[in-house]
């Protein structure tokens, strides 16, 4: 028959117990620690949304980019004009402000783009190699972010309402905006 353990044996047993409840309650709360820890780091943050600026995908409110298409036409319409009798036909002005002082905007018209908010970026300095129906003289654009490469976030322009250097108006959607020149990032507002 066998003898019941004696108190040091079954103090040692309960201590023995009582270390491996403790280890294994600590690896399980690591665990569970480590998961949502985890979860967390996947889990997309969310931004500070600045009114200006959109999330891939955003569409342009229908009213903004037809006013857009309508105020860029009657500029493109001011600006040639401008350019024959003032330019010589070569010539733009050297911002659209003077459109304003010579009579062919009227003083109330507005260079803010109805997409952006913003002045309008006005580029007349257009390279002699170019072809102006690829050169875009004057744009409204829409900034957004866009996913990139590894899930990267970055700035993008989502579309532009735009006017060509040989006078035509257009909308281009974010995979067209890259394909022009002087619609890059670095576009400087009118001036």
């Amino acid at each position: 028959m066998a003898e019941p353990p004696s108190k040091p044996q079954q103090a040692a047993r309960s201590s023995s117990f009582l270390a491996l409840f403790a280890l294994a309650t600590f690896l399980a709360l690591g665990a569970a620690t480590a998961s949502w820890i985890i979860h967390d780091l996947r889990a997309p943050r969310p931004q500070p949304h600045h009114p200006d600026i959109h999330e891939e995908g955003a569409s342009l409110r229908s009213a903004d980019k037809e006013e857009s298409l309508a105020r860029m036409q009657a500029l493109a319409d001011a600006l040639l004009a401008y350019r024959e009798r003032l330019g010589g036909g070569l010539r733009w002005p050297s911002s659209l402000d003077e459109l304003k002082l010579t009579g062919f905007l009227p003083e109330e018209f507005d260079l803010r783009g109805p997409i952006s908010r913003a002045l309008l970026a006005y580029q007349p300095d257009m390279p002699p190699s170019y072809d102006p129906g690829l050169w875009v003289l004057v744009h409204d654009r829409l900034e957004g972010r866009a996913m990139g490469r590894g899930r990267a976030v970055h700035k993008a322009t989502l579309g532009a309402v735009v006017m060509f250097a040989d006078g035509s108006v257009r909308f281009l959607d974010e995979k067209e905006v890259t394909q022009y020149g002087g619609l890059s990032p670095s576009s400087q507002p009118s001036r």
